[in-house]
C-alpha cells in the first residue's frame, strides 16, 4: 500500500512515517483518507501486537515477580529503578528507601537483580565467576579508600568551590542549568537563573519596592548523610528565608521539616499558593507586565487590580 502524499510504501511502522514525514497522526491521515482505515489498521495492529510481545518477553520474569509503583510519582518501577529515582526525583535507593521503609524489600530485589545482570555494551559476553570476583574486590577497595572525607567530592570545601563555579555560571548565564521544570531559566531582565516563574516574578515584586533580597545564597546540611537544603529566598530587612512552593511533594516537606528542626534560630517562611497571590495584589506590579502563570492568568481574568500596600508590612503579618 502506498502512502497517499509521498507515494512510499507503507509497512507497520505507518505511524511513524506519518509522523515523521508529514506530521500528521495515525487519525488525521484517515480522516483524509477514509478509503485507506481498514488496511491501514491492519497494519497498525500488526505492529502494536509486535510491540506487546517484546516488552512481555523482555520483562516477564521481572515485572511478575517485582514490580512495583514509586510512591512519588505512581509511576510503575521495573529494573531500572535506581535511574528513575536518580533522573526524576534526585534520591539514591538509599535515600528512597529511608523515606519509605516498607518498600525496602521490592526497590532491593529489584536494584539487586539490574546490578547482577550483564552489560549491554560487552555485547553478549558474561564475565567469569573469578572476574566478577575481582571487580567486586577492586570496587569495595575505591570505595573504603575515598569513604567519607576521603572523597575529595564530600569535602566542604571541594563542594563550596564547586557550588560557587557553578552558581557564577548559572547566573550569568554562560552555562545552562539542566533542570525539567518549565519556568527554569535565565531572566534578562533580573539577570539570573531561576528555577519557575513564581520566583522570577516575586524578585520583581520585591524590586519594585525597593527590598533586599538574595536568591539561593546558602545551603544547608539538614541530615547526617550529608542531604543539604537551599532556600529561595533571603530578606536580610526581615532577617527571613522564603521557600516558593507551588507544590509541596514528599522531598520538599522532608527538607523542610529537617531545616526547622536543625537551624531553629532561623526563620523560614513557605510560599503557596495564597501567600503568592498576596504578594502580586500587594505589590502595584502591573500583572500584565509579569510572567505568565496559573494565578497570573487567574489575576488577570478576574480583573483583579494591584493595591499599593507595603511587601514587608504583608511579609510580617505572615510570618506571624
Amino acid at each position: 500500500m502506498l502512502c497517499r502524499i509521498c507515494n512510499k510504501e507503507l509497512t507497520t511502522g505507518v505511524s511513524s512515517h506519518l509522523s515523521k514525514k508529514h506530521k500528521l497522526s495515525f487519525e488525521e491521515y484517515i480522516s483524509r483518507y477514509p478509503g485507506d482505515r481498514d488496511e491501514l489498521s491492519r497494519l497498525r495492529s500488526i505492529w502494536l501486537e509486535r510491540k506487546n510481545t517484546g516488552i512481555r518477553n523482555r520483562y516477564k520474569d521481572t515485572q511478575r515477580k517485582y514490580e512495583t509503583s514509586c510512591k512519588l510519582c505512581g509511576k510503575g518501577l521495573t529494573l531500572g529503578v535506581a535511574v528513575h529515582l536518580g533522573k526524576t526525583h534526585s534520591l539514591s535507593v538509599d535515600d528512597y528507601i529511608k523515606l519509605y521503609p516498607s518498600e525496602a524489600e521490592k526497590i532491593s530485589q529489584l536494584y539487586n537483580t539490574w546490578r547482577n545482570k550483564d552489560s549491554k555494551s560487552h555485547k553478549g559476553k558474561k564475565f567469569t565467576a573469578e572476574h566478577r570476583r575481582k571487580l567486586q574486590v577492586s570496587h569495595k577497595e575505591a570505595m573504603q579508600k575515598y569513604k567519607g572525607q576521603n572523597n575529595p567530592a564530600k569535602r566542604q570545601e571541594v563542594r563550596a568551590k564547586i557550588s560557587s563555579s557553578k552558581r557564577r555560571k548559572y547566573a550569568t548565564g554562560e552555562q545552562r542549568v539542566r533542570d525539567h521544570r518549565a519556568g527554569a531559566k535565565f531572566r534578562e531582565d533580573l539577570g539570573l537563573f531561576f528555577r519557575s516563574r513564581w520566583e522570577a516574578n516575586i524578585a520583581r515584586c520585591f524590586d519594585l519596592q525597593s527590598i533586599e533580597w538574595r536568591y539561593e545564597p546558602k545551603a544547608f546540611v539538614i541530615d547526617n548523610s550529608g542531604v543539604t537544603y537551599t532556600p529561595d529566598f533571603y530578606l536580610p530587612e526581615l532577617a527571613v528565608w522564603l521557600e516558593v512552593k507551588g507544590y509541596m511533594d514528599v522531598k520538599g516537606r522532608y527538607k523542610i521539616s529537617q531545616f526547622r528542626i536543625r537551624y531553629p534560630n532561623e526563620s523560614l517562611l513557605v510560599i503557596k499558593e495564597e501567600e503568592y497571590r498576596e504578594i502580586l495584589l500587594a505589590s502595584s506590579v502591573g500583572l500584565s507586565s509579569l510572567e505568565d502563570d496559573n494565578i497570573v492568568r487567574a489575576l488577570l481574568k478576574n480583573k483583579e487590580v494591584s493595591r499599593n500596600d507595603s511587601l514587608v508590612t504583608l511579609l510580617k503579618s505572615l510570618e506571624q
